[in-house]
């Protein structure tokens, strides 16, 4: 986390502008993949600004804007109805982003490319797609048809693994320097 402890107004601006980008995408720029009238998964942008803000400034604020981002995206689209058991996922999932980044940040050399790679790798495969597999099942199709639901969700899982670690080695970088965060440091998030 930052050195004061203290959420300051810039880094409140940022996250609100990402969780307002966030809520946007998710409405609007999430893709669903069918096979007939049966929905097989959904491919969305909006986990992007969580892993921005989550890297960036920490556990707290990472799941904060998991958790607006599900809420209020889910709001704005006005297709499903809000389910906390998913809002509760992004959250988590936004506070687990910065716990396995900063574990690789501190205890590996790896180049940013390959912290983001491995965080994304184990936050999809640990996290985000065992949960919401896990709830998808309770909720809609049952738990006898769980390992179906799971191969039915893998190729969103290929999808943000391969992605998302090319976006977000772009646009880290980029986001830190218009922020006018100091190079030297790994991350803003561990000054």
């Amino acid at each position: 986390m930052r050195k004061n402890k203290k959420i300051d107004v810039k880094a409140l601006t940022v996250c609100s502008l990402l969780a307002a980008m966030g809520v946007i995408c998710k409405a609007l720029l999430s893709i669903n993949i069918t096979l007939g009238s049966t929905l097989l998964s959904r491919l969305g942008v909006h986990l992007l600004f969580v892993y921005l803000v989550a890297i960036t400034y920490g556990p707290l604020l990472g799941a904060i804007t998991g958790g607006i981002i599900d809420l209020l995206g889910t709001l704005v689209e006005g297709l499903y109805p809000i389910n906390p058991a998913y809002t509760v996922t992004l959250a988590l999932t936004g506070a687990a982003i910065w716990v396995v980044y900063n574990f690789l940040d501190k205890k590996t050399n790896l180049k940013l490319f390959y912290k983001i790679l491995l965080t994304v790798i184990l936050i999809q495969t640990l996290v985000t797609f065992p949960l919401n597999t896990f709830w998808n099942s309770f909720f809609y199709v049952g738990f006898n048809l769980f390992w179906a639901e799971a191969i039915k969700r893998a190729p969103s899982v290929l999808f943000y693994i391969i992605t998302y670690p090319v976006i977000l080695g772009t646009l880290l970088p980029v986001m830190w320097k218009v922020l006018g965060y100091n190079k030297k440091s790994k991350s803003p998030a561990l000054n």
